[in-house]
């Protein structure tokens, strides 16, 4: 069984994400996912056993020092496979932020599921966005990895800042960072042809290696 007071992510912190929620965001990916689904771009997330066990509370420290952040984004690996874990860092994060920070969390799950089993971990979040990543159901859509998934507004900061989480237009590609000498990430949620894209530009300039994606 998982320590409550500890939480096992994929990497750290990342601060000024635009592509996954609304404004600049602190996104965290947690580590561990049994669901495995095809074509995911996060496969480096998937070991259970993999990634970094960090503390609770000493991770809701460095979310809440960044100032400018609009809300925090999780993501994986699957969060709640680490139910206790996420439901304290969630409520600390909440119970130390203003009304205008808002919380986003994936998860492969969907949300009558979420309800039944972790509705205590609800209880401290703004959006849902649910289902199962399908490789090959296609979308458009803002914050979505495939058609399938839904962006569920729980509170009404959240329907207020996701009102167009349904339109195409309002759509954040997503973005690259150098986060070492020759490491690269990506975050958001890449379509087909921006991963296809994204790779022929990395080859062009002599970026070549394993991708997490493939």
């Amino acid at each position: 069984m998982r320590d409550d007071k500890m939480i096992r992510l994929n990497r750290p912190p990342r601060f000024g994400v635009r592509a996954l929620g609304y404004g600049s965001r602190v996104v965290v990916w947690v580590q561990g996912c049994t669901l495995a689904c095809p074509g995911c771009i996060q496969r480096d997330s998937w070991p259970v056993d993999g990634g970094e066990l960090v503390g609770v509370e000493a991770l809701a420290d460095r979310i809440v020092s960044e100032p400018g952040m609009a809300g925090l984004t999780v993501s994986g690996g699957e969060p709640f496979q680490q139910p206790l874990a996420l439901r304290d860092l969630l409520r600390q994060v909440r119970e130390r932020t203003s009304g205008q920070f808002d919380i986003v969390v994936y998860s492969g799950y969907l949300l009558s599921t979420l309800r039944l089993r972790h509705a205590d971990v609800l209880a401290a979040v703004d959006v849902v966005i649910d289902g199962r990543y399908r490789q090959l159901d296609l979308t458009d859509k803002p914050l979505r990895g495939s058609g399938n998934q839904r962006v569920h507004r729980l509170t009404a900061l959240a329907r207020h800042r996701y009102t167009d989480a349904d339109d195409p237009a309002s759509r954040v590609p997503p973005q690259l960072a150098l986060t070492g000498a020759s490491d690269i990430e990506l975050y958001g949620t890449p379509t087909a042809s921006e991963l296809r894209a994204l790779e022929l530009s990395l080859a062009d300039h002599g970026l070549t290696g394993d991708l997490s994606w493939r």
